[in-house]
């Protein structure tokens, strides 16, 4: 009897290890489950984190891209407005330049022509008075000997 309450409790006890195996074996594989579940949940959050990054760092990156060209444009845009007003005032002083040289030499030439007119004047008033003058001394010397003459005979 006490042989067969060991056989039963060795019995028993088999049945309970074995239970205990069972068990343990589904807990491991639910445990293994679980991570398994755990690990691709967190693998699909780390994804999804690093795809919303690198989809915010795109559009970060076009909308930088997008208004760097904006910036490119508005500054070829201002060059260009630039250069169309120093070619427009360029021309503006050009044409004031040519205007003010042509009065210039329009001017000169009438100041010349004065000139030369003036000049022949002046030449011409010149000889006349100088021949007046010979005139005069001529005339004052002869008036100077008749008196003369005149005086002397008289007496």
């Amino acid at each position: 009897m006490h042989s067969l309450t060991i056989d039963k409790l060795l019995e028993q006890y088999e049945q309970d290890v074995e239970q205990i195996k069972y068990e343990f074996r589904q807990e491991r594989a639910k445990i293994i489950r679980d991570h398994d579940t755990s690990k691709t949940e967190l693998q699909d959050i780390i994804y999804n984190m690093e795809k919303s990054f690198l989809d915010a760092e795109t559009a970060a990156e076009q909308n930088f891209q997008a208004n760097m060209e904006e910036l490119r444009n508005k500054y070829r845009e201002d060059m260009q407005q630039y250069q169309l007003n120093v070619e427009s005032r360029s021309t503006a002083l050009q044409t004031e330049l040519t205007t003010i040289t042509a009065n210039y030499r329009e001017r000169t030439k009438e100041s010349k022509t004065q000139y030369h007119e003036y000049k022949q004047k002046d030449e011409k008033n010149s000889k006349e008075i100088r021949d007046a003058t010979i005139f005069i001394s001529r005339v004052t010397v002869r008036s100077f000997l008749l008196l003369l003459l005149l005086f002397f005979s008289i007496d």
